[in-house]
């Protein structure tokens, strides 16, 4: 959802997972509704239970490193943005949050690495961002 009623998409994914519950994409996307309104908490609740549905559903990892970034854990976010990698290894989107949070800790060849990887794998970025990251690595 890019636009609209973020309530109303809120209250209506709830209500489909009060009718299954076992619908990982029913979460996932609850989470991306609550991370929109800034309640990463309960966003990063809605992504571990997607992945407690389905453990290699890559957009959940993702996005909980999103999440987890916004709540000022890098750290652990590089780990979710690898995990999702593994499990989807031409996942561009991935790479770059990866090479984004590297950077973030001042982890230059690996921000270099990831970023390079994901414009290898289509990924559009800024112009002068490849120089920028892989800059005195």
């Amino acid at each position: 959802m890019k636009t609209g009623n973020r309530a109303g998409a809120l209250q209506d994914y709830s209500d489909a997972i009060r009718l299954d519950a076992t619908e990982p994409e029913y979460w996932l996307n609850r989470g991306i509704i609550k991370e929109q309104i800034n309640d990463y908490r309960g966003a990063v609740a809605d992504y571990q239970q997607a992945l407690k549905l389905k453990p290699d559903y890559e957009k959940a990892w993702l996005n909980h490193g999103n999440a987890l970034v916004k709540l000022n854990r890098v750290a652990d976010a590089i780990e979710d943005y690898t995990t999702a990698i593994t499990y989807y290894p031409e996942y561009a989107l991935a790479y770059y949050n990866r090479s984004v949070a590297y950077h973030r800790l001042g982890k230059k060849v690996e921000a270099c690495k990831d970023l390079t990887k994901a414009i290898a794998l289509g990924m559009k970025v800024e112009p002068g961002m490849l120089a920028k990251i892989c800059a005195d690595k």
